[in-house]
């Protein structure tokens, strides 16, 4: 099922974003299960992240055992944690910072092995250790104004099995660390975040049916919304009768 919460106020966007958020890891709780959460990088959820943050300091969420969530990086770079284009810094500066969510919360992946294909198998272990086979409660995807998601480009998505990998991505010419398209599919719900007019196009585009994973990534975000939840975040109007 596709969902779209549009608001030309970002707060207001972010608030429900927030709040959805909540609703999942609440409803976990009540039956007594722990929540995962995919997070991904960049400049758009920067805000989004914040707003939780501050809603965890909120009457509405002292029931919540933060400690029973647990939180892994979509998509990395490959640079050391404390690097300021390290998503890992960014999102625990963020979505930590003055809050009730614990840094240790936030899985980083461990760049201590001797290869990046070993680093993100590490990570891929931790990450099928504590979700139900590597199948997240809750994704958080961006979209670029390139098409991509997480760390999946044009042209890129061959030989990309498992959970989680490291793959070479020649338009940036660095390696990246990303969640595969078996990952995005099998998520129990997603939450898209779509946020600047700069991005009406492709957000258009991978919307569309009819667009080719390989050639706009984030279309993955919107195939076989029928047999799972999809909510689009965004202040771009866009066609709801899709």
């Amino acid at each position: 099922m596709l969902k779209i919460e549009f608001n030309e106020n970002i707060d207001i966007l972010c608030e429900k974003f927030s709040n959805a958020v909540m609703e999942i890891i609440f409803k976990n709780q009540s039956l007594g299960l722990k929540t995962s959460v995919g997070l991904c990088g960049g400049k758009t959820p920067e805000r989004f992240y914040k707003s939780l943050a501050a809603a965890s300091n909120s009457d509405k969420a002292l029931k919540i055992d933060w400690a029973g969530v647990y939180f892994f990086m979509g998509d990395e770079r490959a640079v050391p944690l404390d690097s300021e284009e390290s998503n890992y810094k960014n999102a625990v500066k963020n979505l930590c910072g003055g809050s009730k969510i614990p840094a240790s919360s936030v899985a980083p992946i461990d760049f201590g092995h001797s290869s990046h294909a070993e680093s993100a198998a590490a990570y891929e272990r931790e990450i099928l250790a504590k979700t139900r086979c590597g199948k997240f409660d809750l994704l958080i995807l961006g979209i670029g104004s390139d098409g991509h998601t997480a760390s999946l480009f044009e042209r890129t998505l061959y030989g990309c099995a498992g959970t989680f990998i490291s793959h070479y991505v020649p338009k940036l010419s660095a390696v990246r660390y990303t969640l595969t398209p078996s990952a995005l599919g099998e998520s129990k719900n997603i939450f898209a975040l779509a946020a600047g007019n700069e991005k009406k196009s492709v957000l258009s585009r991978a919307m569309n049916n009819e667009t080719a994973a390989d050639e706009i990534p984030a279309s993955m975000i919107f195939k076989n919304v029928k047999n799972r939840s999809v909510t689009l975040f965004t202040d771009i109007k866009v066609d709801k009768s899709r």
